[in-house]
């Protein structure tokens, strides 16, 4: 079941990527300004802020229960 929100978010967002390999994984550097890791993710984070540091959403996963949680600012955010 999947439900689709628009945001109303300032023109410039934080957005922090969190991710627990199982096994050791090595940054690689990708174009100029990016690394990247390649491995099986045990549990990964993203959100999203402000610069003020205001959460506009947070996604979660975890592989070994296969949950997956989203939050959404409903101050900022409604379904679309």
């Amino acid at each position: 079941m999947s439900k689709a929100y628009t945001c109303d978010t300032p023109a410039k967002v934080r957005v922090r990527v969190r991710a627990v390999f199982t096994r050791s994984a090595a940054f690689r550097p990708f174009r100029e300004h990016y690394l990247w890791a390649a491995g099986r993710i045990a549990t990964a984070q993203i959100v999203v802020t402000t610069l003020a540091g205001k959460r506009i959403a947070y996604v979660s996963a975890d592989s070994r229960t296969g949950r997956v949680q989203l939050f959404q600012s409903t101050a900022r955010c409604f379904p679309a």
